[in-house]
């Protein structure tokens, strides 16, 4: 495409080809998502004929319906054709017991939203439920969410009669397709990479594409069974998942079983929670370690990312701390956090590099914990306790927002950039 791209002018003469010009022109006409890429690359008209003033390349994530054209050397040009350009991100997906919701993250998302508000027509109902796990592939315009025994697929640019005006309204039409897991679906991860969605099911992997929202396959995973985490490890691509007492990898490019971690040993007499999250730079697994003798001290641990086993470092935490299996990780800060059931019933922190515990966060029974979002330094937590989204600061805990109701008791969700 680049070959194609570099001999365009902006809002001038194309100098290259015709018959390469008319490809890429079939291309903005195919693919309207990629108008951002192309057509501003190209010669942008208005309906008069007009070329439009101004800068050429369009900001943002959205740009309402549009004419282009594209114009030859020899002053003849193509015929007038109308897109549009939308992109869903600065967005976080929850799933909740009213549905699937969206929380804008930051103004830049392409709804018009206030930062840390909920998107109009959100929650949509049947789209997702606890404890069934939410995703979304901003490149597609996509969000997937485990409701049962489905995958459910929502169109984020909202139905077809909206979609064109640049910030579309969303609700129940925005279903698209509801795909059957063949059992009780649980966690879900996105490798964009591939455009896959994966769904835990049982004892099982379900991997569905994204783009033609099919199943691939459905691989079983031997004993013991799958719980705990699921998380994506992009880096050495595969699919880590929590099995009682060790960590299983299942491959996400061959989609077939691959190897599973040593027992997960106890740090002393305090046992690991099944918790754990990923540092996608750092090349480390971080863990939680509940010890059920509430005189001694509990523990969080982190393990090399490849061997699953190596210690890179050990943090001892005050006993009683009850650490949750809910972490959540802000590489950008080179911060770890974890929940901590009662007395303590907050969140705590440590660094990424050496364990050195942080701050603490007042937000009381996560339930689960993302970071960091479109804004730098932002972790978002949602809570049973009170049934909502707290925001946080990555560095300090303090609650920036929230809690955001009506996103229901939110069991599973994720941020697009």
């Amino acid at each position: 495409m680049a070959l194609l791209l570099w001999r365009l002018e902006v809002g001038g003469i194309v100098k290259t080809n015709r018959s390469l010009v008319l490809l890429l022109f079939s291309i903005l006409l195919s693919f309207p998502l990629l108008a951002s890429d192309l057509f501003c690359r190209a010669r942008i008209v208005t309906p008069t004929g007009d070329p439009i003033a101004g800068a050429r390349v369009a900001a943002g994530n959205t740009v309402p319906n549009v004419s282009v054209r594209v114009r030859f050397e020899d002053g003849t040009c193509t015929d007038l054709a109308d897109t549009s350009y939308f992109r869903a991100d600065n967005l976080l997906a929850v799933s909740g017991t009213g549905g699937l919701t969206l929380i804008a993250t930051s103004a830049g998302n392409p709804y018009g939203t206030a930062a840390n508000a909920i998107v109009a027509g959100t929650p949509i109902a049947g789209a997702a439920a606890p404890p069934g796990g939410v995703v979304v592939a901003p490149e597609l315009n996509r969000a997937f969410g485990v409701a049962g025994t489905n995958l459910v697929v929502v169109d984020l640019a909202g139905p077809a009669a909206t979609s064109a005006a640049g910030a579309p309204a969303l609700g129940a039409a925005s279903i698209v397709a509801t795909i059957a897991l063949g059992g009780a679906g649980a966690s879900a991860a996105y490798d964009p990479v591939t455009s896959r969605v994966f769904v835990v099911v049982g004892n099982s992997v379900v991997t569905v594409d994204a783009r033609s929202a099919t199943v691939l396959s459905t691989v079983a995973i031997p004993a013991p069974a799958l719980a705990g985490s699921v998380v994506l490890d992009s880096a050495n691509r595969t699919l880590l998942m929590g099995a009682g007492t060790v960590i299983k990898r299942f491959d996400i490019d061959t989609l077939q079983n691959d190897t599973q971690s040593p027992l997960i040993a106890a740090v002393g007499t305090a046992v690991w929670t099944g918790g754990f999250a990923i540092h996608p730079n750092g090349g480390r697994v971080i863990l939680t370690y509940d010890d059920p003798n509430p005189v001694l001290a509990d523990f969080v641990q982190a393990l090399d990312a490849v061997d699953l086993t190596t210690v890179q470092w050990s943090t001892a935490l005050a006993a009683n701390s009850n650490p949750t299996a809910v972490v959540g990780i802000d590489s950008t800060l080179n911060t770890v956090w974890w929940g901590q059931a009662a007395p303590a019933n907050n969140l705590q922190s440590a660094s990424l590099a050496a364990g050195v515990l942080g701050a603490a966060s007042a937000v009381p029974g996560a339930s689960a914990i993302v970071g960091p979002g479109s804004t730098a330094n932002t972790t978002y937590v949602t809570s049973a306790a009170n049934n909502a989204v707290t925001v946080i600061t990555s560095g300090t805990g303090l609650v920036v927002a929230g809690p955001i109701g009506g996103a229901g008791a939110a069991d599973a969700f994720t941020t697009s950039p």
